[in-house]
């Protein structure tokens, strides 16, 4: 696939390894195998692929600084406008439904154990609405990863440790935007529902809730009472949901085609048959005619 060719978002997302990092500069975007940074979403606006699923390998923090957009996070829908910041896991799968022609977001993409170890990013998206004057010292972090970048070469330290000061600053402003979030933090069955979350959308989804339940060293029907409390569905429906999304990931990726048997044996549907039927039960087409929305 020709860089040309590339999604602003697949763009963003190639950060592999922690090294030393030479970074290829386009205007104020900057990408590499490690990081990227998006200081000018201008030249992606008309890009953007309505509807289409793709995977974020990497944590991403989003800041609106102008428009308006419609994403959707693991199957939350969140509205952005400016003074909106989103702080994205790893593994999350993102589809934008709507964007404005002004939409101007700022995107660091990133990969870090150093962050990990930490416990930063955490299991679930967090979307806060910020002041005008929250939102200028946010701006000022990006301005010195900006800096940072501009260098043209990076290490991964001076960028771990600017980065890690930011994720910092977000938790502390969370505590007061959020706090229903933090209180919540204590009660273990929101963290298991947190995890369970976290790891559907991190591996290849099997379609049994016992799985998931021994993963996590909880009782299936523990499971089901924590899901449904925190999240308002079972842990079946978000099963179900999360294979409809990897059948759509496989549908309409850029790298290569897979065929209907294949995808059955990647998403645990069995037999292509038993795909056609489950995708067409939840969505109400076809796998192939998903195919066809967005060759």
């Amino acid at each position: 696939m020709n860089r040309e060719d590339r999604s602003p978002l697949y763009e963003i997302d190639n950060l592999v390894r922690e090294t030393m990092t030479v970074l290829d500069r386009r205007g104020r975007n900057y990408f590499s195998e490690h990081f990227s940074l998006i200081m000018d979403f201008t030249p992606y606006v008309e890009r953007v692929v309505i509807g289409k699923l793709m995977r974020t390998p990497n944590h991403r923090i989003i800041l609106v600084r102008q428009g308006s957009a419609t994403i959707s996070f693991n199957m939350e829908s969140h509205q952005l406008r400016r003074g909106s910041m989103v702080l994205v896991p790893a593994n999350t799968i993102i589809s934008m439904r709507d964007v404005s022609p002004d939409y101007g977001p700022i995107d660091v993409s990133f990969l870090s154990s150093r962050v990990d170890s930490m416990g930063l990013v955490g299991y679930k998206v967090l979307q806060m609405q910020l002041s005008e004057k929250e939102m200028k010292t946010m701006q000022n972090y990006y301005t010195l990863l900006e800096a940072l970048a501009e260098k043209g070469e990076i290490s991964n330290g001076s960028m771990d440790f600017l980065l890690m000061s930011l994720l910092v600053h977000i938790h502390e402003v969370s505590k007061d935007l959020c706090p229903e979030r933090w209180q919540l933090r204590t009660n273990k069955a929101c963290e298991v529902a947190d995890k369970f979350l976290y790891i559907l959308n991190s591996e290849v989804p099997v379609r049994s809730v016992d799985h998931y339940a021994g993963m996590l060293s909880v009782t299936s029907v523990y499971l089901r009472n924590a899901v449904s409390k925190f999240t308002g569905h079972t842990p079946s429906k978000w099963i179900s949901e999360r294979i409809v999304r990897e059948i759509q990931l496989l549908l309409t990726d850029s790298e290569r085609y897979y065929g209907l048997e294949e995808i059955a044996e990647k998403a645990d549907c069995g037999s292509a048959q038993q795909l056609v039927k489950f995708f067409k039960k939840h969505t109400g087409i076809t796998p192939n005619a998903y195919r066809k929305k967005f060759q």
